[in-house]
């Protein structure tokens, strides 16, 4: 006699498509569906070589999470005992077309990285789009 389980197909082996999976597989029996060779979606870890030859893994796709923005993230991270790190976050932008700069990593001071810049209406629309992100 066989299961008696309902099975579920999970298409995309990315980080949605595998909590799907990793959560459904409690009750159904889950097959995944991923065209790619590998799982993780846009999340990848790269092999970068340094100038100094040492190999070091650079994470892309993934950008940031925290408790505020992604609670469940954090949650089953903390369930599959998924080690995090805490990271210094922020944006800055820079166009050499038209001049605009902006360094979030430097606080407040960051708003003027380029002050001849302050009073112009480009660089100030800039800078109202700036909590955006």
């Amino acid at each position: 006699m066989g299961s008696s389980r309902r099975r579920v197909a999970v298409v995309g082996g990315g980080v949605s498509g595998l909590t799907a999976a990793y959560l459904l597989q409690r009750r159904y029996d889950v097959v995944l569906f991923e065209a790619d060779r590998r799982l993780g979606g846009h999340a990848h870890t790269h092999d970068v070589a340094s100038p100094d030859g040492r190999v070091l893994a650079v994470d892309s796709g993934f950008i940031v999470h925290n408790e505020r923005t992604y609670p469940n993230l954090l949650r089953l991270f903390r369930e599959l005992e998924v080690a995090t790190q805490d990271a210094e976050m922020s944006m800055s932008v820079r166009c050499e077309g038209c001049g605009l700069e902006y360094a979030g990593a430097r606080g407040p001071a960051g708003l003027l990285a380029s002050p001849r810049h302050a009073l112009r209406p480009r660089y100030l629309r800039m800078l109202a789009e700036v909590p955006r992100f």
